[in-house]
């Protein structure tokens, strides 16, 4: 290959570097975005404000949706070869990690939409928007991380590990949060308490999926460091 020939091939290549960054970016705000539409659709929830649960839920499964396709594309670009085949592997079970973050606070949402007619403790609500509210806090961790993929490894452990630490807090949280289950579910119809006690498990699934996608995102930085 001669030299002009090499210049655009490495000119082309970062290109595509950049196009994958801008892509993971994207992704990662649209991530933090559904995860704080939870929030806001909690909060309208303890308010009795039918109308702007819906319009919540609506932001959130157009944010969720709009998160797939950028996966989609950012696969597409990885099949370009922009990566070593081992980084191009890595980075795909970060973003397919990364992209159930968003499928799940969509999916709690989903929830919190069917449970909408009826009576809900108040109590439970507040756990649930305690337990969203650090989930968030880990969700934009990992966005942190993502943004500065390329960049910096030592930051990205650096962030894994707090990440690690909000998804501790959550499960003790989420611990609290069945206890009060337990004591306010015996008034509830059993479907009720049924679609409760899956909604509690789909925000810890926030959570886990902040760890998970950071477990990941260790295995990136070991490699580019």
């Amino acid at each position: 290959m001669n030299e002009i020939n090499k210049r655009f091939v490495s000119w082309f290549s970062t290109r595509r570097r950049e196009r994958l960054l801008k892509l993971i970016r994207e992704h990662a705000r649209l991530t933090v975005e559904t995860v704080s539409g939870l929030i806001n659709l909690i909060e309208s929830w303890q308010k009795g404000d039918k109308d702007s649960v819906i319009r919540t839920f609506n932001r959130v499964s157009a944010a969720e949706k709009e998160a797939d396709e950028l996966r989609r594309k950012i696969v597409a670009t990885l099949m370009g070869g922009v990566l070593e085949p081992g980084e191009r592997s890595s980075l795909l079970r970060v973003i397919r990690e990364a992209d159930w973050i968003a499928d799940w606070a969509h999916e709690a949402c989903r929830i919190a939409i069917v449970l909408l007619p009826y009576d809900v403790p108040n109590k439970i609500k507040e756990h649930c928007k305690v337990m969203a509210e650090v989930t968030l806090k880990a969700t934009m961790g990992v966005k942190s991380a993502l943004d500065r993929i390329f960049e910096s490894p030592h930051y990205i452990v650096e962030v894994a590990d707090s990440v690690e630490r909000l998804e501790e807090e959550v499960d003790k949280l989420y611990e609290d949060a069945r206890r009060e289950f337990i004591k306010e579910s015996s008034g509830l119809a059993p479907g009720v308490a049924v679609m409760l006690a899956c909604l509690l498990d789909a925000i810890e699934n926030v959570a886990d999926r902040c760890e998970d996608t950071c477990d990941r995102l260790r295995e990136v930085a070991v490699m580019v460091s």
